[in-house]
């Protein structure tokens, strides 16, 4: 899932830019770090080349940042912002420095909102289910009645297991991506997810869900 359109970034790091656009169109100059964003997958072979494809200093640099404004919500504006500070420090110091006008209360899960489609409808593997067991801590069994187990289920399930939560749990996604089928996607995981969250007090590693997700598949 590297490179093209993988959503927004986070709002405040969308602010952060906004706020500095035309410093950041006026002082940097992406020829000289679209190729570390390249390295590191924020920007695919496409966007490099459309970027370079400008013969003005300005014109890359806005083709740059609009390609920035929309490379996800994971790690490409730190990424973008570590580029910074080897070649641009001052400007680096500024976007960290600037003050947002807007208050930031998202929600655990409000990332997701800003995922790209092909994210949010890709159907999750066993191996992803495997890894995603890492993300539910405690009340987790009444997560998994979200998930449509029955509770009498669960607790077999977890003594066949010898008492492994982990493989408990990867065991019941499992079980519910084989039911459902297509429809097994991150959006209607996600959805099932909220849901627990609202009905039950449940710890559930709603960054290491993303960080999963956002994964190259």
């Amino acid at each position: 899932m590297s490179g093209g359109n993988r959503g927004k970034l986070k709002s405040e790091d969308e602010e952060r830019i906004k706020k500095n656009y035309q410093l950041l169109k006026d002082e940097i100059d992406p020829k000289y770090i679209v190729d570390h964003m390249f390295s590191q997958s924020v920007f695919n072979l496409d966007d490099k080349e459309e970027i370079l494809c400008h013969p003005s200093r300005g014109g890359r640099a806005e083709a740059f940042l609009n390609k920035l404004l929309n490379a996800g919500p994971n790690k490409a504006y730190a990424i973008f912002v570590n580029v910074l500070e080897e070649e641009y420090p001052h400007v680096a110091e500024k976007l960290k420095s600037t003050v947002l006008d807007i208050k930031l209360e998202e929600c655990p899960y409000s990332w997701f909102d800003d995922s790209s489609d092909i994210d949010k409808n890709h159907r999750i593997t066993q191996a992803e289910a495997s890894r995603l067991a890492s993300c539910f801590g405690k009340n987790w069994e009444h997560v998994m009645l979200q998930f449509g187990h029955r509770m009498a289920s669960i607790e077999i399930e977890l003594q066949s297991k010898g008492n492994n939560i982990r493989l408990t749990i990867t065991n019941l996604l499992i079980r519910w991506c084989q039911q459902q089928g297509n429809n097994a996607t991150y959006r209607n995981f996600i959805d099932t997810l909220k849901k627990a969250s609202e009905t039950q007090v449940a710890t559930i590693d709603w960054e290491g869900i993303q960080e999963i997700m956002l994964l190259p598949s």
